[in-house]
């Protein structure tokens, strides 16, 4: 279920074709993906913000928006300050 509303809540967001990484908890379904060009001139560089004033201000301007199942696993994920986490590098085609 977790997995499923994950891709569905992104799929018109990022470009996966540029990079897609998913983590698999046990409470939640991580999914990220690379900004597409437009995307990054709007937004800027993607930064890790869980665990912050600004990720806690973030999701209450979304969370009206999010799934009902999406927002105690949001709040929980907020709530603790986490490593910076580096996407995995693509290889070389």
């Amino acid at each position: 279920m977790l997995r499923g509303m994950a891709f569905e809540m992104l799929e018109e967001f990022g470009d996966a074709g540029l990079g897609e990484w998913y983590e698999d908890r046990p409470k939640a379904f991580h999914l990220r993906r690379r900004l597409s060009a437009d995307e990054a001139k709007r937004v800027g560089d993607a930064v890790d913000c869980r665990g912050t004033r600004e990720g806690m201000d973030r999701f209450r301007a979304i969370e009206g928006m999010l799934h009902p199942a999406a927002i105690q696993l949001a709040k929980e994920e907020l709530q603790h300050d986490h490593p910076r986490r580096t996407p995995p590098q693509q290889e070389e085609k």
